[in-house]
C-alpha cells in the first residue's frame, strides 16, 4: 500500500512547523499518524508530492535575496538621511504564496500549519484548538 517517503515527511513536517519542542503533544501525534497511514491512494500521494513541491519552490522564493526596495527617501535637512525599506511587497507576495501552499497541505493531512501566523498563539500559551 502506497504511503509518503520519509525524506517527503521530513519536508512536510519542517514546511508545517512542526519542528519545534513547543507544538502541543494532540497535534504532533496527529501529524504522525496523517503521515504514517498507508491507506493513501496514488493521487492523493500525487496531491501531496505536487503541494509539497510548490512549498519548496515558494520556501526558496523567499529566501532568495532580490535587493528589491519598496522605496528610497532621501530627506535632506538639518539632517540628511535616506529612508529605504528593504521588504519589498513582492516579498509579502511570496511570503502570503507560501503560507497558502502550507496551508493547503495541511488541509490535505488535516492538521494544522503552525508556519501560518494565525495559529502561533496556541503554541506559546497552550490555548485550546479552535
Amino acid at each position: 500500500m502506497p504511503a509518503i517517503p520519509d525524506a517527503q515527511q521530513e519536508q512536510i513536517k519542517f514546511y508545517l512547523g512542526y519542528v519545534g519542542t513547543t507544538i502541543p503533544w494532540g497535534d504532533g501525534a496527529l501529524l504522525a499518524r496523517s503521515l504514517a497511514r498507508t491507506d493513501y491512494s496514488n493521487d492523493v500521494l500525487t496531491l501531496i508530492s505536487g503541494q509539497v513541491t510548490r512549498a519548496q519552490v515558494c520556501w526558496d522564493e523567499l529566501h532568495t535575496p532580490t535587493g528589491e526596495l519598496a522605496y528610497n527617501r532621501n530627506i535632506t535637512g538639518d539632517v540628511n538621511r535616506t529612508d529605504q525599506e528593504l521588504r519589498s511587497p513582492s516579498f509579502r507576495q511570496r511570503q502570503k504564496q507560501f503560507i497558502y501552499e502550507t496551508d493547503q497541505l495541511a488541509l490535505t493531512l488535516g492538521v494544522r500549519n503552525y508556519r501560518n501566523p494565525s495559529h502561533n498563539q496556541y503554541i506559546h500559551y497552550g490555548l485550546p484548538n479552535p
